[in-house]
């Protein structure tokens, strides 16, 4: 067989085209996505004990909703540093 065909075979096995796919690193979890609840207004008119516990309820919900958003940050900022590693060349 003469050289002059057999790279042009070469060349077309080599050109074959695959194709990239890249993950999605912002793929949360809906739990973390939630918006926080808005506090509960204290009532003048009420007893003293009442707007006590309404204020812890509420203390409450801003806790659990600042564990939630640094839960998402750091979730975030990891996807990030994975999906930057993966793309980054070598």
């Amino acid at each position: 067989m003469k050289p002059i065909l057999l790279v042009p075979i070469l060349l077309v096995g080599c050109s074959t085209a695959v194709p990239v796919t890249t993950h999605n690193p912002y793929d949360i979890p809906q739990s973390l996505m939630q918006d926080c609840k808005d506090p509960e207004m204290l009532n003048p008119e009420a007893k003293f004990s009442d707007n006590v516990k309404i204020m812890i309820d509420n203390n409450t919900k801003a806790t659990e909703c600042r564990v939630a958003k640094r839960a998402l940050n750091e979730l975030i900022q990891q996807r990030k540093d994975i999906f930057d590693k993966s793309i980054k060349p070598r």
